[in-house]
């Protein structure tokens, strides 16, 4: 019996032949896993709760990998945290690069002073430098040593660079007999400007890193009172700059300059509202009622101040600047992300050493001291914090 020939395959049925519906589903895949990506990294960046936090599928394969065991869930939700704040920390610093590079290529054009054109490039050296680190940090998330290694040193780089160039003096640099005293002195307010644009958002991205720091690690060891106490501590600083800003919106009497920076000031005077909440010892079934309604309420404000600003500047604001605007957006996220992670790896080590001294406490000899210690300055209302309530006065002990 002869065996019936065998039909050629057909193009699409071909291994070695590429097959276009494969590819679009190939694509389709990448840009499916992406946006899943995206989506994890934003819920991450918005609520910093590892207790209601979810790993992704990639997220869990490298874990496994790496050797972390399965046990250790809030660990692993941990460093998948950091890996989401670490990649949009990084871009966000590539964009502000590149939007300086763009005002160097103007200011070069322009032919301005060479100082400027210093200070420009190490600026830009300065956000390359921190991201090339931060990303390395992302990439490397898994690698507890490296990731942390490299966040510092993006830190580092980010901060160093611009303020030791900061304390560069200009006017040495300036050729006042060719510019003239009065352009020189326009210049050196020029330099001041762009300092002030690049160094406020750092300066200002420190307060809100440290805060979503505090809180974030709040949901990773609730039982701690640490965390909260950093918040609350840290918060009041943080609402000052917003005050000072509120008094001269009150002078200049624009109203929505005004709800902005009030909303601004209070959002985070309520974490102080709330400090009780906030520096309990609770479980993790205990968190909505106390850390995530202090957060809700802070998170309240800051959304109308924010909408506030966006009315002022789509009302008053009528010659954009985009490339400004969006450099300086990018700048400040990047900072206060860099200084959420960062500090995060910081506090919950000094977190540890401090629950470590506290075990020595309670097994030395000194605990029966600073008891005693405690019970003669409550006897006086010494440790009262509140003490605008209508309370008797109490008495110093007899004898």
């Amino acid at each position: 019996m002869t065996d019936s020939p065998t039909p050629p395959s057909s193009p699409s049925e071909s291994p070695n032949t590429p097959n276009p519906g494969n590819t679009d589903h190939s694509i389709g895949d990448k840009a499916s896993t992406l946006q899943t990506t995206i989506k994890a990294f934003f819920n991450r960046f918005v609520k910093s709760d590892f207790q209601q936090q979810e790993l992704l599928a990639s997220e869990e394969s490298a874990l496994d990998t790496s050797g972390f065991p399965k046990e250790s869930h809030l660990a692993r939700n941990f460093l998948a945290w950091r890996r989401g704040l670490l990649w949009i920390a990084g871009i966000s610093l590539i964009i502000a690069a590149i939007f300086s590079f763009v005002e160097l290529i103007d200011v070069i054009e322009e032919k301005s002073p060479g100082i400027i054109t210093f200070i420009l490039i190490m600026f830009i050296i300065a956000k390359a430098g921190a991201s090339y680190f931060i990303l390395l940090a992302a990439m490397s998330w898994t690698n507890v040593k490296k990731t942390k290694k490299f966040t510092r040193l993006g830190w580092m780089c980010m901060f160093i660079i611009p303020f030791a160039v900061s304390m560069i003096p200009v006017k040495p640099f300036l050729d006042t007999k060719i510019m003239g005293p009065q352009q020189a002195m326009l210049t050196i307010g020029l330099v001041g400007v762009l300092f002030l644009a690049t160094l406020l958002p750092m300066v200002l991205g420190l307060f809100p890193g440290l805060i979503r720091s505090s809180l974030a690690l709040k949901t990773l060891i609730p039982e701690s009172t640490m965390p909260g106490w950093i918040a609350v501590v840290i918060a009041p600083l943080y609402a000052l700059f917003f005050i000072i800003a509120l008094m001269i919106a009150v002078q200049a009497q624009s109203f929505l300059a005004i709800v902005a920076l009030a909303a601004y000031s209070f959002a985070p005077l309520t974490l102080v509202m709330n400090t009780r909440k906030l520096t309990t010892p609770t479980s993790a079934s205990e968190l909505d009622n106390t850390l995530r309604s202090a957060r809700k309420k802070l998170q309240f404000y800051n959304l109308i101040g924010t909408v506030a600003i966006i009315a002022l500047l789509l009302t008053k604001v009528k010659d954009w600047d985009v490339s400004s605007i969006i450099s300086f957006v990018s700048n400040f996220l990047a900072t206060i992300l860099l200084v959420t992670v960062a500090t995060s790896d910081i506090l919950l080590s000094l977190f540890h050493a401090a629950f470590n001294r506290q075990l020595e406490l309670h097994t030395s000899d000194q605990l029966g001291s600073l008891k005693d210690q405690f019970t003669d300055l409550e006897t006086l209302g010494l440790t009262d914090l509140n003490v605008l309530k209508d309370t008797p006065d109490k008495q110093p002990p007899e004898g």
